[in-house]
């Protein structure tokens, strides 16, 4: 992965910038979402879990879908409707738009 998310490589279950009473992530969920914040961020939207898939080399839809929820569940990030795709709502992404990096 790039450079995109220098400040946060290494810090294992730190929490986005715009959050602080997230549960720590397991080193794959951080990769997971890692992975969500730098793909984002470079095409504007959020990855399709086959894209995840490959990337983080995860052989079942099923391994993204149960580190979403993980994340979810931890704090890390919203789900803007459960019925639409790419519908995720993550603060850290917010907060670097609006300038707060």
């Amino acid at each position: 992965m790039g450079s995109i998310l220098a400040n946060t490589k290494g810090n294992t279950g730190s929490p986005p910038l715009a959050a602080t009473n997230q549960k720590p992530l397991t080193e794959r969920q951080q990769r997971v979402y890692d992975y969500l914040i730098e793909f984002t961020l470079e095409h504007g939207f959020q990855p399709s879990v086959r894209e995840m898939m490959a990337a983080l080399e995860i052989e079942s839809p099923n391994g993204i879908v149960c580190h979403l929820r993980a994340l979810h569940k931890k704090g890390w990030i919203r789900r803007s409707d459960d019925q639409q795709s790419r519908a995720l709502h993550i603060p850290e992404i917010i907060e670097r738009l609006q300038g707060g990096e």
